[in-house]
């Protein structure tokens, strides 16, 4: 004949409580599988039980206490009920919560795998636009060498005519600042005044920037038209900061047009003009 108990042990879940609370029935597979962490399964059930049980009297105890006793039922037994499952809804909480703890591992295992295949997936996409950029650069730099030998001969062969030209731009310049020397020391009294009119517009339009170092005399090589508009200005024969060789020249090219000559004969196309900053 069968045991009435071993009927009830298979409508009663394994580990159920008083209050009739008992833990999920993937709960050891969720163990096992690490999702409630490193503690033994055991431990962390009896701890489990004994919250149930506290937190099933406890709140039993408060939902009793906490009817109205003006009910009539005649009989106790409806605010024992009452109370009683109050205490066994409480009961569950800690099991439910050792599942939703299984649950939440799960999920943030899950979430954690996703960004690391994620971030796998990044690198690699790095990874490859770095081998993409690297193959890039490599074929640039063999280019750039490439071009850098055909260029080599029209480079050093720009470079010499460069200089060249500034050989004689130097020699002209020279030429004519020792020409116009010579011609200053014969100048008429208009032509005097007339180069005068042009230093002093120049030297009003002049900024002199403050604590620069330069050299006391500069000497200037100007082209003008007859109007007066100025074409060229070229620095000769100074040395000084650049802050300060280029407030002389903007102040060259501000004063464009220069003064007209009084006459065709007073007129020079090239001025050679020598400025002093003053004390």
């Amino acid at each position: 004949m069968a045991n009435p108990l071993d009927y009830l042990k298979d409508l009663i879940p394994e580990n159920t409580n008083i209050f009739g609370a008992s833990p999920n029935a993937n709960l050891k597979k969720m163990s096992d599988m690490g999702l409630l962490g490193s503690q033994n399964y055991e431990d962390m059930l009896k701890k489990a039980n004994t919250q149930s049980i506290f937190q099933g009297l406890l709140n039993t105890g408060l939902a009793y206490a906490a009817q109205p006793q003006n009910q009539e039922y005649g009989t106790i037994v409806p605010y024992l009920a009452k109370a009683g499952l109050a205490g066994m809804k409480a009961a569950k909480g800690p099991y439910d919560q050792l599942t939703k703890d299984a649950m939440d591992f799960a999920q943030l295992e899950k979430m954690e795998a996703e960004k690391k295949k994620k971030a796998e997936e990044e690198k690699k996409k790095k990874l490859k636009a770095l081998q993409k950029k690297k193959a890039e650069e490599e074929k640039k730099k063999s280019d750039l060498e490439l071009l850098k030998k055909i260029e080599e001969k029209e480079l050093a062969k720009y470079e010499i005519e460069k200089l060249e030209r500034e050989l004689l731009d130097l020699e002209k310049a020279e030429a004519l600042i020792k020409k116009q020397k010579i011609r200053n020391a014969q100048l008429t009294d208009a032509e005097q005044k007339y180069i005068l009119t042009i230093k002093a517009k120049i030297e009003n339009n002049w900024l002199i920037p403050h604590n620069t170092n330069h050299d006391r005399i500069c000497t200037v090589v100007v082209n003008q038209l007859p109007s007066g508009k100025v074409t060229s200005v070229k620095i000769h024969d100074c040395k000084g900061d650049t802050i300060y060789l280029d407030s002389l020249e903007n102040a060259i090219w501000k004063s464009s047009p220069l003064p007209i000559a009084p006459d065709i004969e007073v007129f020079q196309e090239n001025l050679v003009l020598q400025f002093e900053e003053p004390n």
